[in-house]
């Protein structure tokens, strides 16, 4: 078989809608069921793709014409999705689908858009994710739009342990005096508090943000922690530095952090650049009439 990258497009297509000539004769119907698949919206020069990346017994090969037509009619209404062709649409779409909708309100195009971000959400059994969904609205007191959009900011929130990240990292919120809605506003800006590891990022960065002069367990102090979750510690290191070595205090980190609550994602700026944004974080402190504590 030559490599594929000296086949074209064109010829790559010819064989998979003639899959007598890869030796799969045996399928009667695959060309039916592959055009199927073209006329129901899949691009022709994604159609190679698809059938690479799904199980092709469990997608086309072994259901009938009108079982993969319901399939990807289902599927159309949330965008296509043709890499959840896999899944059986009894058992394991519609449930759990139907779970992802009734959270939304109903609305299948936002639905669609989870989909894609985490296609493995259809792993989990509906026991799973209505446990997850009942833990933040009994203890986080968010409602179901809230915990909507939580999900499509970060899918990931599902794979969280309850027990041992979860309801440990909510309590400490609560401990911090952040009520629903600054739970809710808070894991929307920093979903990454909810799946990185304590002993190995969170704690290190508490306990920094400690020594720099942030007060224990206060909203300023979480507030700034959901900054941070976007860095390494490393580098979280090396830009507080960075800004004690171009004349900043702690006090003035601190002051600067509170009135621009993004500051921390600085640290995508090269050094240079990170040295001139600090320089004028300073000035715009310095012209609101709050002189440098170190000076």
């Amino acid at each position: 078989m030559p490599l594929l990258k000296f086949v074209s497009v064109e010829a790559l297509h010819r064989r998979i809608l003639s899959p007598q000539s890869v030796g799969i004769e045996e399928i009667e119907g695959f060309d039916k069921r592959v055009r199927l698949l073209v006329n129901h919206g899949i691009p022709k020069e994604q159609i190679v793709h698809v059938l690479s990346n799904v199980n092709l017994d469990k997608a086309t090969c072994l259901k009938s014409v009108e079982e993969i037509e319901e399939k990807i009619a289902f599927l159309n209404r949330f965008g296509g999705c043709p890499w959840l062709l896999n899944y059986d649409l009894e058992t394991r779409l519609i449930p759990r689908i139907e779970v992802l909708l009734e959270l939304s309100g109903g609305d299948e195009n936002t639905t669609g858009d989870v989909l894609p971000k985490l296609p493995a959400v259809l792993s989990y059994s509906v026991e799973h994710l209505e446990s997850h969904i009942e833990f933040f609205v009994s203890y986080a007191g968010l409602t179901d739009p809230e915990i909507f959009k939580l999900v499509l900011v970060f899918p990931n929130v599902f794979r969280a342990s309850r027990k041992r990240k979860l309801l440990p990292r909510i309590e400490f919120l609560k401990q911090c005096a952040l009520n629903s809605d600054d739970v809710f506003k808070f894991l929307v800006k920093a979903p990454l508090f909810s799946a990185l590891s304590f002993e190995d990022n969170l704690s290190c960065k508490l306990i920094f943000l400690v020594k720099i002069g942030y007060m224990y367990r206060t909203k300023e102090w979480v507030t700034a922690m959901g900054a941070v979750t976007w860095t390494s510690c490393e580098n979280l290191h090396k830009e507080i530095g960075l800004l004690l070595n171009n004349g900043f205090s702690r006090e003035d980190i601190v002051v600067i952090a509170r009135n621009i609550c993004r500051y921390h994602r600085t640290l995508c700026y090269k050094l240079d650049e990170r040295i001139k944004h600090s320089m004028k974080l300073r000035g715009e402190h310095l012209e609101k009439g709050c002189p440098s504590t170190s000076s």
